[in-house]
């Protein structure tokens, strides 16, 4: 998923004469105008395969003055956060990059990056900060989970409370898809399950209307929650859960008596009005945790 978040865009890119002038710019000492249109022109590139050949060329070259520059010239954090959620989108290598350390500093990039998005005190970088985390943990869950951790010690817990708050959506959306892809980790279901709070605040997001984008990162994460076998006798332990993954497949359909009686109680003689969860993306999903 690219930063403007429509994954496929590509962009024209200036030439090649233009490429090795722009890379000098890329410091906090260059006058912040001819910075800034350096930046943008980075910033178109990285959408294009083009982009991605020339971020790699030189040991990384580029990536080197963008890191450099995200700690040393806090105004341009956010373009530079887009620049990297691009280049990560297209190629595990350039993950690797952004993950590692910075040289002597001994500081991962990634690692100020969670201290920054915790915050959100200023929202477009913290937006673009939860792009990059949710584009990096689609490669690297444990990276990601190993380093927000240790700057944000509650975040599955305060991920779940903001997927339920209205402000901040895109923000609150992609700490969403951050939290979806780390609950492929057992460390981090482990939690998720065992934080029956957390769990009882998760699964009222899977049958409501208002945020679609919540509603699939919900079923995600639990259907990510049934892929631990050891944990589905703890999972089935709580009635809510089975509630809220069958609510949704049910229809209008009649039932016989019988079959009535083999429904949990919540999903007995529901209304006739009652309609089928429509978007079928989500019923697949629902099926599959089922199956589990």
């Amino acid at each position: 998923m690219t930063a403007d978040g429509d994954g496929g865009d590509q962009a024209q890119t200036q030439g090649d004469g233009h490429f090795e002038e722009f890379v000098e710019f890329l410091t906090a000492e260059t006058r912040s105008d001819v910075r800034k249109t350096a930046l943008n022109y980075f910033e178109g590139l990285s959408l294009s395969s083009e982009g991605v050949q020339l971020f790699k060329e030189n040991d990384f070259a580029i990536g080197k003055r963008l890191r450099t520059l995200f700690h040393t010239s806090s105004s341009d954090q956010a373009t530079i956060l887009r620049i990297l959620t691009n280049i990560c989108a297209h190629a595990s290598d350039c993950v690797q990059f952004v993950l590692s350390a910075d040289g002597e500093s001994g500081s991962s990039l990634i690692t100020a990056v969670c201290s920054r998005f915790r915050t959100a005190d200023d929202l477009a970088a913290a937006e673009s900060g939860a792009k990059l985390l949710s584009n990096i943990s689609l490669h690297n869950a444990y990276a990601v989970w190993e380093r927000l951790h240790g700057v944000w010690p509650d975040f599955v817990r305060e991920a779940v409370a903001l997927l339920n708050r209205e402000d901040r959506e895109a923000y609150t959306n992609y700490v969403g898809y951050v939290l979806r892809n780390i609950t492929t980790l057992n460390e981090v279901r482990a939690q998720v399950i065992e934080d029956e709070s957390v769990l009882l605040d998760l699964l009222p997001l899977m049958n409501q209307e208002r945020w679609p984008k919540r509603k699939r990162i919900a079923v995600d994460i639990v259907r990510n929650l049934c892929f631990q076998d050891n944990r589905h006798e703890q999972l089935l332990s709580r009635p809510q859960v089975l509630v809220a993954v069958l609510t949704p497949l049910i229809g209008p359909e009649e039932l016989s008596s019988e079959e009535n009686d083999l429904l949990p109680i919540e999903l007995q003689y529901m209304e006739p009005s009652k309609t089928r969860e429509p978007d079928v993306d989500v019923r697949i999903k629902l099926l599959e945790t089922l199956y589990q």
